[in-house]
């Protein structure tokens, strides 16, 4: 059989470009002038796909860029080549992906529920049913709005515990899972929410402070305290027992090495722990107060951005309630219906929106008025 001319070959695909993942398949349409058999050869981006040797080959594209897909046609002597690009984008998060992640730290056992030994007694009770049912109320507010919710809860330490839950770690990494995976550059990322109660505060504070590569839409404060924290924590060696020198503790740990009375702002005269002290990527903060005389503990300072600004205008609201410590997290009290409602009200719509992110609070009229803390 006469071999005289080379073979000549077209590349066809049903789709060159979409949101990854997502499956194509090419078509090669090639023939040679003198009849002679030909053999196929596909590859993407230079490295040869073994999978396919045929006149198709489905190729799935799960990361974003740009590829070359080609096909070698060999008559035994002449060859010929046809390519095709694809373009793959990777906007939108994964559909399994929550609309809103929701992340709680519990306080210290002893003041939120007795009969145990702090801090490594110290459980994960924000997310018990029916009460406190502080997650399920915080997740509520949102799938009111029509978003779709995640929630984790941890407690106030360090490290995990199989009977009593997960810690700052462990958020620390869901944090870092949720920014690589859920929320990136996407065009509709996950929004992540923080909430905690009492101990958890600082807690939930240090893990905003030591992601500011990450925004979180609201950190709801609920009766911020920080006596006995770094006595439990610091001073009893957790810290250094998991992060070893100073410097390798979260921040703003790594610089003062304690959460209570740890940040200087301007225009206060004392420094603030780190529960008390908003950093500017959170951009909303609901802080509650309880009633000391019917807790014997409650959160006596305003939250503050870092520069010493407060009030709604930085995206602050603070509210006295007259409740016990012990009672402000629970979904049935005055104190999480305010929450919840304050949540309702704003939202994620950016209103007002600053330079440093925060935006301005709206609330209902029918707010509760503030009181001084006793």
């Amino acid at each position: 059989m006469a071999n005289d001319g080379p073979p000549v070959v077209s590349l066809r695909a049903d789709q060159v470009s979409g949101e990854a993942t997502f499956t194509t398949t090419f078509r090669a349409i090639a023939s040679d002038p003198d009849g002679n058999p030909l053999t196929y050869a596909w590859s993407v981006d230079g490295a040869t796909d073994p999978s396919a040797a045929g006149t198709t080959a489905s190729v799935t594209f799960e990361e974003a860029g740009t590829y070359l897909v080609a096909v070698r046609v060999s008559d035994g002597v002449h060859s010929a080549s046809a390519s095709v690009r694809v373009d793959v984008r990777d906007e939108y998060r994964p559909t399994d992906a929550p609309d809103v992640l929701v992340i709680g730290f519990a306080g210290r056992c002893g003041v939120a529920f007795v009969q145990c030994m702090p801090p490594g007694e110290n459980r994960d009770y924000l997310g018990d049913a029916p009460q406190p049912g502080t997650m399920e109320a915080i997740a509520g507010a949102f799938e009111q709005l029509g978003y779709t919710t995640a929630a984790v809860d941890f407690r106030a330490h360090v490290d995990d515990d199989l009977a009593r839950g997960f810690g700052y770690r462990a958020a620390s990494d869901l944090v870092e899972h949720a920014r690589d995976e859920w929320i990136r550059d996407f065009l509709d990322p996950t929004r992540v929410v923080l909430v905690a109660h009492s101990h958890g505060t600082q807690f939930m504070s240090l893990l905003a402070f030591d992601h500011p590569e990450v925004r979180y839409e609201y950190g709801v404060y609920l009766d911020a305290v920080c006596e006995l924290w770094d006595f439990d924590h610091v001073e009893g060696g957790w810290f250094a027992a998991r992060y070893g020198a100073q410097a390798n503790y979260p921040r703003p740990l790594d610089v003062t090495g304690r959460a209570c009375d740890a940040i200087s702002v301007p225009s206060l005269i004392a420094d603030q722990h780190i529960g008390d002290v908003v950093p500017w990527n959170v951009a909303r903060a609901l802080e509650v107060q309880s009633n000391r005389l019917l807790g014997g503990v409650a959160d006596l300072r305003d939250n503050h951005r870092p520069d010493g600004s407060s009030g709604a205008q930085t995206g602050i609201a603070t509210e006295f309630f007259d409740e016990a410590h012990t009672t402000v997290h629970r979904a049935d009290s005055e104190a999480m219906n305010w929450v919840v409602d304050m949540i309702l009200v704003n939202g994620f719509a950016v209103v007002g929106a600053t330079s440093d992110h925060s935006v301005i609070l709206q609330q209902r009229s029918t707010a509760p008025s503030r009181s001084p803390a006793p």
